[in-house]
Formats: structure tokens, sequence, C-alpha cells
């Protein structure tokens, strides 16, 4: 059996969607297609888990003092614990493949910490890029984008943007639930990043789409080509038509 958590979230939203009768949903909340718990700690047994219910929103990192992370970091140790699952597979982010982080210290700090748990225990961490679909998700950069125009002429529009569409990752994480002996960090993204200046060109309409360049090619990275030779797979929405798909 594998189990899946944070089936309420935006990625165990497709999950449910699917139906997928080997994948069984868990969620905080009364969702269709979906197992409610009142706490992961009472999760049954199962030979693979996929762990998506860290908190969703980075800046609620920032908010929590030493001792709230460090319990929280128990919790979450104590539900990927070795001897309840045979396989973990965790999501995490690909801003830790930078050498340089600006981003929230408790985020970081947390989620490398589960990372090195979940390793030593030789499962699965998947580095992902920004996820998108449809619908996108809300409270995002790519939402602003997309639907709130006002807002964007406050957004550096100079820097790049990696992208991931929620259906080629779906693909991924069930290639993984099939490499039971498989382990390491493993990062994901889209084979074309794109500047955030063509993305709001493209979907406001500024210039003609079939103009635009979306040729921008992705620069080496060892995690990514280690991700698509140990799993053989490729994304198939990159370029415009993941834009067009979201």
């Amino acid at each position: 059996m594998i189990i899946l958590t944070g089936a309420s979230g935006y990625i165990g939203s497709f999950f449910r969607k699917e139906n997928n009768k080997k994948i069984l949903c868990y969620s905080l909340k009364r969702r269709k297609n979906s197992v409610k718990i009142d706490d992961y700690i009472n999760l049954p047994k199962a030979k693979i888990i996929i762990y998506l219910s860290d908190l969703s929103d980075i800046d609620e990192y920032s908010k929590l003092d030493t001792i709230k992370l460090k319990n929280m970091i128990k919790k979450t140790k104590l539900i990927l614990d070795k001897n309840k699952f045979k396989k973990v597979i965790y999501i995490s982010s690909n801003v830790l493949l930078k050498k340089k982080n600006r981003r929230n210290t408790n985020y970081i700090f947390y989620k490398k910490t589960i990372e090195k748990f979940v390793l030593k225990n030789r499962g699965i961490v998947f580095r992902i890029s920004t996820i998108v679909g449809n619908p996108i998700k809300k409270n995002t950069l790519m939402y602003k984008i997309i639907n709130d125009k006002q807002k964007m002429k406050y957004i550096n529009k100079t820097f790049e943007k990696e992208l991931l569409h929620i259906k080629d990752f779906i693909r991924l994480i069930k290639l993984a639930s099939t490499k039971t002996n498989t382990f390491g960090i493993f990062g994901v993204t889209s084979e074309k990043p794109f500047l955030v200046r063509d993305l709001y060109s493209y979907f406001n309409n500024d210039i003609n789409k079939n103009n635009l360049n979306l040729d921008n090619k992705l620069k080496n990275n060892k995690h990514i080509k280690k991700t698509r030779n140990i799993f053989k797979w490729k994304p198939i929405y990159n370029g415009k038509l993941l834009l067009d798909n979201i």
C-alpha cells in the first residue's frame, strides 16, 4: 500500500482527482477521495509514504520560534519513522539547490534537517521548482502574473523562473514509487526556464504569443540530470505547451 499525506493541499488535490486506488490519500480535512485523519502520527503502516503535508506557505516558517520549529521537526520525524514506512518520498524545494539563499532561514533549516533524516533512511527527496497546473495555486507569483495585473508592476520582471507542470510531477512520483532500491536527492523542473517579463507578456497579451521567445535552455545541473537518468523521466510540458496548460 502507498500512503499520501496532505491530500487537501495543492499537489495532493491533483492525486485525489485521479482517484488512484493504489494510492490511499489522507487529509486533516474532510475531502472527497481521501481519508480524514486527526493526526498523521496515527497513519497505518505502509510500504511507501508520499509526504506532502509540510507547511506550504514559506512565510509561515518565519513566524516559528526556536521551540516551535524544533517541535515541528520532531513531529515530522516521528511521522516518517523508518519502522513504519519502508520507503519515504519527500517533497522539498529547489531553493535548497542554490548556494546563496535569501529565503527564510527557518524554512531552509527545516527542509535540510528533514532531508537528512529521509536520506539516512534511504528515502527519496525531490527538490522541485514552482508547481503549476489548472487551476493555478492562489497567492503565488504565477497567480499574480496571470490574474493580479495591478500588483505586477511592483514585481521584478527581469529574473528567471523555473516551472514544473503538476502532471509531469505526478508521473515522476508514480515512477519513484516503483524504485524500491533508489534513494538520494533529485532536482525536478521543466527543460526550459522563463524570464518573468516573458511570462507577464505572455499572459497579458503585451506581444504576439507566437513571437515570444520561450527557448531558454536549462543550465546544466547534476541533480536534475540524475533525476532523468535514474527514473527515465522527462517533462512533457515545456515552453508554450506548459503555459497553455495552466
